[in-house]
């Protein structure tokens, strides 16, 4: 829930580019979803420190459509090409640190300058940076 409207929570709506068949599809806790082998040529940034994690952990942005929250952050679980888990958080450096992927939406959210930083760091670099960032964007 985005928390905004505490009489009626908001579910999760997202789009995501995390399956390597280009379609458009509903998908749930549950479903088959065959991650591409290398997320950060699909426009992913590596967060995690893991070369290939098992389960895959990415972060996702959504907006709510019922509140008009924007952005909104889901961390998606995929465990031998299921999805397993989606559920909201955020990109403190503790969030970041428990996935493996953040979504290129970012660099929505983000100058130039600091999306190009982004692409040239270490994944501990880029979760702190990507936190701070986060912290000066806030209301």
């Amino acid at each position: 829930a985005c928390g905004r409207t505490p009489s009626a929570p908001c579910g999760i709506d997202l789009q995501t580019k995390l399956s390597q068949v280009a379609e458009m599809r509903e998908i749930h806790v549950g479903d088959r979803i065959d991650v591409p082998e290398d997320l950060e040529a699909w426009g992913y940034l590596r967060v995690g420190d893991d070369p290939a994690p098992e389960p895959v952990r990415v972060i996702e942005a959504w907006s709510c459509e019922h509140c008009g929250a924007d952005p909104l952050w889901a961390r998606l679980t995929v465990e031998n090409g299921v999805l397993t888990d989606v559920s909201v958080t955020s990109l403190a450096e503790k969030d970041l640190q428990a996935a493996d992927f953040l979504s290129g939406e970012i660099f929505a959210w983000v100058d130039v300058e600091a999306g190009h930083r982004l692409q040239t760091m270490a994944p501990a670099e880029r979760r702190a940076e990507i936190a701070r960032l986060t912290r000066e964007m806030a209301p």
